[in-house]
């Protein structure tokens, strides 16, 4: 009785073997650096570049409502605002379910309009950007029969944090 033949693998086979084992790790790594570590677009002067998620249907209405109210809106969909809102440095008390750029300002949340048209208009270099933290009831995209009363925060690079006047 004769023994089975084992099939030896050759030296070239197992070098492709942990070439290919090599690239999927390879890939693997620069996939998870490139989601913590975003590509911010800078928007056009004038546009506001939203990031929100795709099923985010409260962020969609605040998109609609800024162009109602005259904006250039520009949407960009992504897994998770929280790289987005990290490389801008955006305080985790302020964020909110969509992040915003205009100009040299970040916004975050449901910020009405007129808010945002007095940070472009009147807001010196110390402001990083204004914040509705969460989302409250009644504000832009979140409209409710029962609203509640919420601030505009404006957020400084110093990272004092005061009540944004109406």
């Amino acid at each position: 009785m004769s023994k089975p033949k084992v099939k030896k693998h050759s030296v070239f086979r197992r070098n492709i073997d942990w070439i290919m084992l090599a690239i999927f790790f390879g890939a693997a790594i620069l996939l998870t650096i490139a989601a913590y570590n975003p590509v911010i677009i800078e928007p056009d002067e004038g546009e506001i570049l939203v990031y929100k998620r795709a099923n985010c249907g409260c962020c969609q209405k605040w998109v609609e409502y800024l162009e109602e109210n005259g904006f250039k809106v520009k949407v960009n969909t992504v897994a998770s605002t929280a790289p987005i809102q990290n490389a801008l440095n955006i305080p985790v008390n302020v964020r909110s379910c969509h992040t915003a750029l205009i100009n040299d300002f970040w916004v975050e949340g449901h910020v009405p309009a007129k808010n945002i048209e007095t940070l472009i208009e009147e807001a010196d270099k110390e402001v990083a950007g204004i914040a509705v933290p969460g989302m409250p009831p009644g504000s832009p995209g979140m409209e409710s029969d029962n609203p509640q009363p919420y601030d505009v925060l404006m957020v400084h690079y110093s990272g004092e944090v005061s009540v944004m006047t109406p």
